[in-house]
């Protein structure tokens, strides 16, 4: 598989950066997204002193507004009215027993549990994206039990269609203006009419654009899969909290938090280990500089420093837990394609509620899955091409290899300045020899006329 990572442009003119960025993506010229990349390659330029390892991404040219999506629910039910479970979080406690112990770093990647990374593109659609990065890894960890062919593949050729989740749900869900992966996952279960089934990308591709006039309708789509096929790739659990809210008394989310707002990052180590992907959210504007950075993000860091505040705007997938260049992090799936971060992954600093993501939690459990089932040791075909201890994470013994970073406008702009520095000192040192000289050759003057 071939990663087109991200780079640095050598002019720091954002019309001849933007040439050469879309010579490095094999991207088509367009006025309009040139725009902006502009906007966002001056917002690089700003924060490039303060990010040294900041770079330019494939997702440059996304207006920041389309590249998160997360509307958070209620954790609450309102006072004054009757709530549903498109308006709060509906979901079942852990039914699972606790591990007797966890493994020492876990990525699902490296076992085949994970599809390689999309591009949500101009949409705010990261709910959809995150609901199906979810169900493709309950359908992943279920694949040798699956009957249905359509589904039994592995992470190089299963694809689920994002576009059939985002034009198939209604209710909290916004299309392209928002949504939340666990009320789309509860609008399935109470609406068997329109979910009979998950659906694949050949048969409906993503085309946010296009397709935005049948939601508009309230037109949904019926499955193209023969009905021997139909598959929702999970169990169902009887809801323990709010009873007294409106909706259906089964869901298929599983919360891993603690009270309403409080991950419990055992319990989501446990489900990693299982081989099971945790939903979870974001907010990517927690600083004046955080959006930037994350677009600016290349996958060769740990993402720290990024306090918790405001409320979530972006869904991303939990696949893995560990130590990258020394930092404990969790490993997060995105929906801003795999050409940003690490083939499309972002490692974020663990336990101290960065970007707010320890704030949010929920899995699904496979539909073959067997509660009895420990820790998950079998590799499946890989998506992604990654080494412990460079691009993955560090090695079991904690060692680890900084890669060299690109040499782009910064590295030369050094070089020119210490040039220039150097020239400077030389020119001063002989503007000094001429002066001493001179001043010398006046005094002898000075000496022969008092003569």
């Amino acid at each position: 598989m071939i990663v087109i990572l991200a780079f640095m442009p050598k002019s720091q003119d954002c019309i001849v950066a933007y040439t050469e960025f879309t010579n490095h993506f094999n991207k088509q010229y367009s006025s309009e997204k040139q725009q902006t990349f502009c906007v966002n390659f001056a917002q690089f330029l700003k924060i490039k002193p303060i990010c040294e390892l900041c770079e330019v991404t494939e997702i440059f040219d996304i207006s920041e507004e389309f590249l998160t999506g997360h509307q958070p629910l209620q954790h609450v039910p309102s006072a004054k009215a009757s709530s549903t479970c498109q308006q709060v979080y509906c979901s079942a406690p852990d039914p699972l027993p606790a591990l007797k112990s966890l493994p020492q770093q876990v990525d699902l990647r490296e076992l085949g549990l994970i599809t390689k990374a999309k591009n949500q593109l101009q949409c705010g659609s990261c709910w959809s994206f995150g609901t199906i990065a979810l169900l493709e890894n309950s359908i992943l960890r279920d694949q040798k039990k699956l009957t249905q062919t359509t589904f039994k593949k592995n992470a190089l050729t299963l694809d689920l269609s994002e576009q059939f989740v985002l034009s198939n749900t209604y209710g909290f869900s916004k299309y392209c203006e928002g949504g939340d992966t666990v009320s789309a996952l509860n609008f399935q279960i109470e609406n068997p009419k329109i979910w009979k089934t998950v659906e694949t990308t050949a048969n409906y591709p993503y085309n946010q654009i296009k397709n935005k006039i049948y939601h508009t309708q309230n037109t949904y789509f019926n499955p193209k899969l023969a009905q021997e096929q139909y598959l929702l790739p999970y169990k169902e659990h009887y809801r323990s909290n709010l009873t007294d809210v409106i909706g259906t008394l089964k869901t298929p989310a599983v919360s891993l938090l603690k009270g309403s707002k409080q991950m419990d990052i055992q319990k989501v180590q446990m489900y990693l280990a299982r081989g099971l992907a945790v939903i979870t959210s974001i907010n990517t504007k927690v600083s004046s500089q955080s959006s930037s950075i994350l677009t600016s993000y290349a996958g060769n860091y740990a993402l720290q420093g990024f306090k918790c505040s405001g409320k979530s705007d972006h869904q991303v997938l939990i696949v893995g837990y560990g130590t990258f260049k020394g930092v404990k992090v969790w490993v997060i799936k995105n929906s801003w394609g795999s050409g940003w971060g690490s083939e499309g992954h972002m490692y974020v600093e663990r336990g101290t509620n960065q970007f707010c993501m320890e704030q949010y939690a929920y899995a699904v459990i496979p539909k073959q899955y067997n509660p009895n089932d420990g820790i998950f040791t079998e590799k499946f075909p890989s998506a992604y091409s990654l080494k412990r201890g460079t691009t993955g994470l560090d090695k079991d013994d904690g060692s680890f290899i900084n890669l060299k970073q690109p040499k782009g406008w910064q590295y030369y702009a050094r070089i020119i300045s210490i040039v220039l520095a150097v020239l400077g000192a030389i020119a001063g040192s002989i503007s000094s020899i001429v002066i001493i000289r001179r001043k010398r050759q006046g005094s002898s003057r000075a000496g022969a006329y008092n003569v």
